[in-house]
């Protein structure tokens, strides 16, 4: 046991647990962001308090305490799922909070710099005043002097709000936006048609799989940093279907009301494209997102499911006016 975790770290622990009454702590707390030298929890204040201890008489050593706490803000911004679903595990706690924190995509948390109460005299003055000079950061840090059986609370943390990301693969993701889809009003009216480790497919339940929404997750290109994601609607006639009279005339209602679609959705400020030129001779409206890889994270599912939805509203109304789209079984049966 090194002398920053016997005089200053496990005195906070139980600072922590006796004088902020938490319900959790931890020193060393390991998650996929890295290791935070001390941790706990508030739960009447829903509130995690994370502290860096350094052990030295040099003002130069509370600076690199609080570039550690800036470091640990992006710890947790970016390992913010798997911090919580540490904690839950860890400590055996299955806190609501914690679906809560999961909902708002965000954190309460006080950070704190425990320094030697050997140095108090030396350290309190330039640290208060460094402290002072990071700006609003430097204002919300607390400082603990500390030694094996006393802590002294020179200055309490206020909380601040980290925003917390969650990431995925391109398999997690499709597997995400399934879940949303699912679980949402629409969950109701659509069936998955195909589902793949890059794309997933819905079509109207009881409908024509020729007709049919897709989330496609397609190859970067050559030279580019991003991977397009495209959202679109799809009618697949190919051209033998469409030598039939009747069938032609069907299409082309449909390709109306597509085209009538995209023209609604960019006046609600959504950026679509229509073409009938594509594939087989098939018809789509769609729009593109373009994804970082190893960076997708629950921004890029929101900003999916923003074009995906309304694409779908849009377009089941347009092809309930014309009667089309569902099963000619169902519909002769109507």
């Amino acid at each position: 046991m090194g002398i920053e975790d016997q005089q200053l770290n496990y005195p906070g622990k139980n600072f922590f647990e006796r004088k902020k009454k938490c319900v959790f702590a931890s020193s060393e707390f390991r998650f996929a962001g890295g290791k935070l030298d001390l941790l706990a929890y508030n739960r009447d204040e829903k509130s995690f308090y994370v502290a860096e201890g350094k052990y030295a008489k040099r003002i130069a050593s509370v600076g690199h305490a609080v570039g550690q706490l800036i470091a640990y803000i992006s710890m947790l911004q970016e390992n913010g799922y798997d911090f919580l679903d540490n904690i839950s595990k860890a400590a055996n706690l299955h806190l609501t909070d914690f679906s809560q924190f999961l909902e708002n995509r965000a954190i309460k948390v006080r950070f704190y710099v425990i320094l030697p109460i050997k140095f108090k005299e030396k350290l309190i003055e330039p640290a208060t005043l460094m402290l002072k000079n990071i700006g609003d950061f430097g204002d919300s840090i607390g400082i603990i002097f500390a030694k094996k059986a006393r802590c002294i609370e020179q200055k309490e943390a206020r909380p601040i709000s980290i925003r917390i990301r969650k990431k995925y693969d391109k398999k997690q993701l499709i597997d995400a936006i399934e879940d949303k889809i699912i679980s949402s009003e629409l969950g109701n009216k659509l069936d998955i048609w195909q589902k793949r480790a890059h794309l997933i497919s819905f079509k109207e339940i009881d409908g024509n799989s020729r007709l049919h929404f897709e989330v496609h997750l397609r190859k970067r290109k050559r030279g580019s940093i991003t991977k397009p994601c495209e959202i679109g609607f799809h009618l697949e006639w190919g051209k033998g279907w469409l030598k039939d009279k009747r069938t032609r005339k069907r299409a082309n209602k449909i390709k109306r009301q597509m085209y009538l679609a995209k023209r609604a959705l960019n006046d609600q400020g959504l950026e679509f494209k229509y073409t009938d030129k594509w594939g087989k001779s098939w018809t789509k409206v769609y729009s593109q997102i373009d994804l970082v890889p190893n960076q997708i994270d629950s921004d890029d599912l929101d900003n999916i499911l923003k074009n995906l939805k309304p694409l779908v509203e849009e377009i089941m109304t347009r092809m309930r006016k014309i009667n089309w789209g569902r099963t000619r079984k169902k519909e002769n049966a109507g």
